[in-house]
């Protein structure tokens, strides 16, 4: 398509956004690569309603554009549980794939990138599991 604007920090982190922007959550040209995650643990689930409980609410991730999704399980849907928790649920009714488990580290695909990075402190960059740098978000909170 066609770009007119410029906004290289968004595009350089990614969200939910930009991935359909370009085609779908499957349908992501090749050299798109997410970077920007949002770690949250699995806290508590619920093998009767099928169900998991993250320590990542509204506090974590923005939800202005929708809901984040969660890397690498496409079969799972997030919906936000209030300031401190979300729910992860399948979004399919026949599912094979197994719901996390306490204690497990979930990654979030942010929703909307900017207000997500302004709800946070530090941005951790890691690779193959290792941090390799951390930075301030010196510009954050309201009117920044």
């Amino acid at each position: 398509g066609v770009y007119t604007e410029l906004q290289p920090g968004s595009w350089f982190l990614g969200d939910c956004d930009y991935r359909q922007n370009e085609g779908g959550v499957e349908g992501a040209p090749p050299e798109w690569m997410q970077s920007l995650h949002v770690a949250t643990t699995v806290i508590s689930g619920s093998k009767g309603r099928q169900v998991a409980v993250v320590d990542a609410g509204s506090k974590a991730v923005s939800l202005d554009s929708g809901p984040p999704a969660v890397h690498g399980s496409d079969w799972l849907d997030y919906t936000g549980g209030g300031d401190e928790h979300g729910i992860l649920s399948f979004n399919e009714t026949d599912c094979s794939h197994k719901m996390p488990s306490v204690g497990e580290v979930v990654l979030l695909i942010p929703g909307h990138c900017d207000p997500t990075v302004n709800l946070h402190d530090w941005l951790y960059c890691y690779r193959n599991d290792r941090v390799e740098k951390v930075y301030k978000i010196g510009a954050r909170g309201p009117g920044c």
